[in-house]
């Protein structure tokens, strides 16, 4: 696996959880779920089999996303027909309605995969982010005739809802050559956008590393410019935290708590520091050989971060506790989804490269679900629940209530699981 197949892997992850913060955290909050258990239902909803191959077209399912109020569900999912040996592809996005397990509607976009898929805090709205265009559903059968777009050589990264729904902010890439290689670039540009009519309303400088999050309905953008990482609310331009000699590895933003990570790279050694912004004091300082992309349970208690060996560990900030997730057979754990309530993680179980190919009886991916009551281990899902149906994200995703996630089962049939 190369270098920028790990970093896209994790990343895939990271926006997973961090699209889940944006949409509602309080959610997470208020969820109502036994924090003692995660165990599953073995009564899962399955909303559609996959096709795989046999009918001149195979399809997976890469990322889902659930809507604040947990009754619907997008779904990005690919097409692959091979004609005289050329791929082609198409790719689709699925709006569920996740209480009857309905398809409401299904639509093409162009080639390229979906950076980001986000709602509206209305719940009737989402935006989708591909390439070097944001398409729009309002909640009928088509796209909305409203789109963002931006040169061809960019693509945008992030897409963020204003919270009254009217206005998008986006970041996009023009250059990653910006940031050393070890540390990843997230974008450059931040733009705000009239979503009613796609007008651009503001654009701003070229940052290094720019990042955007909402906090209590407010925008917040970190940014790494001229070496320093700043934490500012764009309405106000309140500055909220400012480090010089740093780049920026991650967040987390909350009613409670605001966490920022920030790294510096030596070699192949990470040195990483989780900031809380209330006291902006640093929690826990850690180095090691890392992926330099922290990904914080919603609790904010906890993250977990990828070793560049492959693996995982979990880290426990009030008591500075480290649980390396152990294998299972010879399968390395990273990337993990977290329950809204932060007590259970889905993991992505990967072989080490060259494996599959000389064992092809294992499959090359596999679900495992990580229990706070137990941290020291990771299990397989019942049912040998897979990765390969959904290998280009598997549609992995908690609702926000905590009580169901999405996935895709090795017969390729995509569900919605209960946790008991």
């Amino acid at each position: 696996m190369g270098r920028h197949d790990q970093y896209h892997r994790a990343l895939l992850s990271l926006m997973m959880c961090l699209l889940f913060i944006a949409i509602g955290p309080a959610h997470a909050q208020d969820a109502e779920v036994d924090e003692t258990s995660c165990a599953i239902s073995a009564k899962p909803t399955a909303l559609q089999r996959l096709d795989d191959g046999r009918n001149e077209f195979r399809e997976q399912i890469g990322l889902a996303v659930w809507s604040p109020n947990g009754e619907r569900l997008a779904v990005w999912m690919r097409r692959t027909t091979n004609m005289q040996g050329i791929d082609d592809l198409e790719n689709w996005l699925q709006v569920w309605d996740a209480v009857r397990g309905v398809k409401i509607v299904e639509l093409q976009f162009n080639q390229y995969y979906p950076a980001n898929i986000t709602w509206a805090a209305d719940n009737a709205k989402l935006a989708l982010a591909a390439r070097n265009r944001v398409y729009i559903w309002e909640g009928g059968h088509n796209w909305s005739s409203t789109s963002l777009e931006i040169d061809h050589s960019h693509r945008f990264e992030q897409v963020v809802w204003s919270a009254d729904g009217t206005q998008l902010f986006t970041t996009n890439v023009i250059n990653q050559r910006f940031v050393p290689s070890r540390v990843y670039p997230y974008a450059n540009i931040l733009r705000r956008w009239d979503a009613t009519t796609g007008e651009l309303l503001e654009e701003s400088e070229a940052f290094e590393q720019v990042f955007v999050t909402t906090w209590q309905s407010q925008i917040v953008a970190i940014t790494r410019l001229s070496e320093d990482v700043s934490v500012r609310v764009l309405a106000s331009d309140e500055v909220l935290f400012s480090l010089p000699n740093a780049y920026f590895a991650g967040s987390l933003f909350t009613d409670n708590k605001q966490r920022v990570a920030t790294v510096t790279v030596e070699d192949y050694v990470a040195y990483i520091a989780i900031w809380d912004l209330s006291t902006q004091q640093a929690l826990l300082e850690i180095s090691g050989k890392y992926f330099t992309l922290v990904n914080f349970a919603p609790n904010g208690d906890l993250f977990q971060i990828s070793l560049l060996g492959g693996g995982s560990e979990i880290w426990e900030l009030e008591t500075g506790r480290r649980f390396e997730l152990p294998l299972i057979g010879s399968y390395q754990f990273d990337g993990a989804q977290w329950s809204p309530d932060s007590q259970c993680a889905i993991f992505r179980g990967v072989l080490p490269p060259g494996y599959a190919s000389d064992f092809g009886m294992a499959p090359d991916e596999v679900i495992a679900l990580w229990s706070a009551a137990e941290p020291e281990r990771v299990r397989l899902l019942d049912g040998a629940t897979t990765w390969f149906w959904g290998a280009l994200g598997g549609g992995v995703a908690w609702s926000p209530d905590g009580r169901r996630f999405t996935s895709v089962d090795e017969q390729g049939v995509f569900k919605i699981w209960q946790r008991e």
